[in-house]
């Protein structure tokens, strides 16, 4: 069974579910993810891209140890209905019929029939360049997840990053994911009364 990791928190809640919206190429909203081997904590795409980019991160991580980075390891439920595009024909079938003015894909209009979309960026056969390009601002394959109901599980997660000069060093080299044990459901949403009955 695949599991993702979505990096940025630890903690995942339905009132918390942002809608999908078009933004330029890539759409607003949905939960994030990139493919997670939960042997190999030593590696994830993003995390690898984030090493050298680490502006990104600091960008985004504005409170908080920014050596820890809070995460979640994400399972999906079998009858997740996620589309997967992949290939050149799974491209063009999205631009037929989920069409945008701009010649892409309307997001917004796709995630009221499937639950997520996992894209490859690269491996893709007689592409234009400009779609290829388009999908290159995705930087890793990627899953966006657009409705939490297709989550089974997930479990909390910690990237702990060695410690370095962020000032003088432009990149990273080290971090480590650390995921807890503990199955996690999501719960509805965020009030006090929730997280107390969760608590006990």
């Amino acid at each position: 069974m695949q599991n993702y990791l979505s990096i940025g928190t630890n903690f995942l809640a339905k009132d918390l579910e942002q809608p999908i919206t078009n933004s330029s190429i890539k759409p607003s909203g949905g939960l994030w993810a990139t493919i997670q081997d939960p042997e190999n904590i030593k590696f994830n795409p993003w995390m690898e891209y984030l090493s050298m980019n680490p502006y990104v991160l600091f960008y985004k991580q504005k409170n908080g140890d920014p050596f820890k980075i809070p995460a979640v390891l994400i399972t999906l439920k079998n009858n997740a209905n996620v589309f997967t595009l992949t290939n050149t024909n799974e491209l063009d079938f999205l631009k037929k019929y989920y069409p945008r003015t701009d010649n892409w894909i309307d997001f917004q209009k796709l995630s009221q029939d499937f639950d997520a979309i996992f894209i490859k960026v690269k491996g893709y056969n007689n592409i234009s360049s400009e779609d290829q390009k388009k999908l290159n601002s995705f930087v890793v394959d990627s899953l966006i997840i657009f409705n939490l109901d297709c989550i089974k599980h997930y479990q909390k997660a910690n990237i702990d990053i060695e410690p370095y000069d962020y000032i003088y060093e432009s990149t990273f080299t080290s971090y480590d994911i650390n995921i807890e044990s503990t199955i996690e459901q999501i719960i509805e949403n965020t009030s006090e009364e929730h997280l107390t009955r969760k608590l006990t």
